[in-house]
């Protein structure tokens, strides 16, 4: 994903799973405009899904959903940008491979998607379709999905992780 100051957004690379909002699956060399959206405050990009969020709180997903990582209460991939929820307090969006991570200004973390590995901090391997708490906890300070395990930064520098560590990712 590419955003430029006029408010394009363009992707590149694979489309199999409509991961460049785009309506055919054909993988682009060039970048290709997506849409045009001078709102959008962050962008995050997973294996085959991407979260966007515009600066009034909208964030949007778009691509795989085969593990529940647009958090839209179904399985099914979406072609183009699909509204997840609205919450202004929303400081931070992270993409894992198939799974998801948002943090709020409250110090609330939601996940979801793929959890076969634990990657989603909720102490079981089931997945989850929608935004699901974790925590409430103000004093952290940001969040990041690796491929199937995911990081929490606390202020005090305290690193709190989760999910696969068969390679000693954690």
């Amino acid at each position: 994903m590419i955003y430029k100051e006029n408010g394009d957004l363009f992707g590149c690379g694979r489309s199999d799973n409509f991961q460049l909002g785009i309506e055919n699956k054909e993988s682009q060399i060039k970048p290709i405009l997506i849409l045009q959206d001078k709102e959008i405050k962050e962008i995050c990009c997973g294996a085959a899904h991407n979260l966007f969020l515009r600066k009034n709180g909208e964030l949007f997903g778009f691509g795989e959903n085969h593990y529940g990582q647009l958090g839209i209460e179904n399985k099914e991939s979406k072609m183009k940008p699909v509204l997840i929820l609205k919450d202004l307090q929303i400081k931070i969006i992270s993409c894992g491979c198939d799974h998801s991570m948002i943090l709020k200004e409250n110090g609330e973390i939601f996940v979801f998607g793929r959890n076969f590995r634990g990657q989603l901090g909720l102490g079981d391997n089931e997945d989850r379709l929608t935004p699901t708490l974790l925590m409430k906890d103000p004093k952290i300070q940001t969040i990041r999905c690796g491929f199937s395990h995911s990081f929490i930064l606390k202020e005090n520098g305290e690193i709190w992780s989760f999910g696969r560590n068969d390679y000693g990712q954690l």
